[in-house]
């Protein structure tokens, strides 16, 4: 989920470190009973988490909170792969229909068998939110949609 922590790190580097990467904006926080607390951060502007830290202010659970700005971002990728990633297009007239679109190449890997898996996302933020692989002619074989994910964490193994 978020590369740069792990559950028992603790709360004022799990702090430090999401904001320094991700621009961690902290929203609100609570208390619970046995020592609980729990705060709520927006990550890269769009993303709401959850955090929740233990009586020694050790991180014990991370979840992701979908909202609104998301889903219809997720949908609009959805309506961009349908629109502009059809199967047999061409690479270039795919990359030219996303970059109207701010969708720009970020990586591209070659697999051994001549397809090529491109990432499309935004490139100053380094988040990619569709994948396409092409055949060795660089025609669409497969596109989709995908949660917007840091291009550091994306599982790349994933589409090889």
């Amino acid at each position: 989920m978020l590369k740069f922590i792990k559950m028992g790190d603790y709360r004022i580097n799990v702090e430090e470190n999401l904001g320094r990467i991700y621009g961690l904006k902290k929203i609100r926080e609570e208390k619970y009973q046995q020592g609980i607390k729990v705060t709520y951060g927006l990550i890269d502007g769009y993303a709401i988490y959850q955090f929740a830290y233990d009586a020694n202010e050790q991180l014990v659970n991370i979840e992701y909170l979908e909202d609104e700005v998301a889903r219809r971002s997720f949908k609009l990728r959805e309506e961009y792969v349908e629109e502009f990633a059809y199967l047999g297009r061409e690479k270039q007239e795919v990359e030219n229909s996303f970059g109207k679109y701010a969708y720009r190449l970020i990586k591209e890997i070659k697999k051994d068998n001549g397809e090529t898996v491109g990432f499309y996302g935004n490139l100053k933020r380094q988040s990619v939110g569709i994948v396409v692989i092409y055949d060795k002619n660089n025609k669409v074989k497969e596109a989709m949609a995908i949660p917007r994910v840091n291009i550091d964490e994306i599982d790349v193994d994933r589409y090889l």
